[in-house]
């Protein structure tokens, strides 16, 4: 049994993350990393999307109609690569992503706009997704391409890879971050749940950070390549 248009309970089929601006993260069917945006099902029956419309331009709701055969699978993940080459696939829109930040926006075959959502500028390689997956807010962090984004190095937890150490987290006074001797002098960047990059600065052996003024939420430490997401709880 499949699910269609004008049935759907709010909140069932969402949008859940973005990566507008991808290098690295995942390559499609011919090799390109072409931005990509993923679409879930948190019901329990699939969801045939033949007929449904994504568009980037709330204007032209009607932008991009989904082919018929394309279904997502209960609490399934389905990518759609934006790269105005439909020609490789049902999944390939005839639309891009902006990494300076639009809407996307998707729409039944009734009509009804299912889910959308403003992003505004992207750091490269990094997905804007839901946390927690499926129903949260949009956060910046390690791009999680076809999967959940449950958060990840929270609950008491110390981050620590490419022997970078990220401490205490969740934080609500002091954030320590040390980095071996061959990332000294890399930039450490600092962003906010809304993707504004709230401090820059090269990394030393080892910084404090004082997030006691800081909103309570998820904050992702980028240090050269490596990105740690750290959960604020003043």
């Amino acid at each position: 049994y499949q699910v269609r248009g004008g049935s759907l309970t709010p909140g069932t089929l969402v949008i859940n993350e973005i990566l507008a601006d991808n290098t690295t993260t995942a390559s499609d069917e011919a090799g390109e990393y072409d931005d990509w945006f993923e679409l879930y099902n948190g019901g329990t029956e699939a969801i045939d999307l033949s007929g449904y419309y994504l568009t980037d331009d709330e204007t032209n709701p009607t932008k991009w109609e989904v082919p018929d055969g394309v279904t997502i699978t209960p609490d399934g993940y389905l990518i759609f690569w934006a790269d105005e080459d439909e020609e490789q696939g049902l999944t390939h829109t005839n639309f891009k992503l902006s990494k300076g930040g639009e809407v996307l926006m998707l729409t039944d075959n009734e009509g009804t706009t299912v889910d959308s959502v403003v992003f505004g500028a992207q750091t490269t390689d990094m997905g804007y997704a839901r946390v927690p997956n499926g129903t949260g807010d949009f956060v910046i962090q390690s791009a999680t391409f076809n999967a959940s984004n449950s958060p990840t190095g929270v609950g008491g937890q110390t981050i620590e890879a490419e022997s970078v150490r990220v401490y205490p987290n969740p934080v609500n006074s002091i954030l320590t971050i040390e980095v071996p001797e061959s990332m000294i002098g890399q930039d450490l960047q600092i962003y906010n749940s809304t993707g504004q990059c709230i401090l820059k600065q090269a990394a030393g052996r080892q910084q404090q950070i004082d997030f006691s003024q800081r909103p309570a939420g998820f904050w992702l430490i980028r240090v050269g390549n490596h990105a740690y997401r750290v959960l604020s709880t003043r």
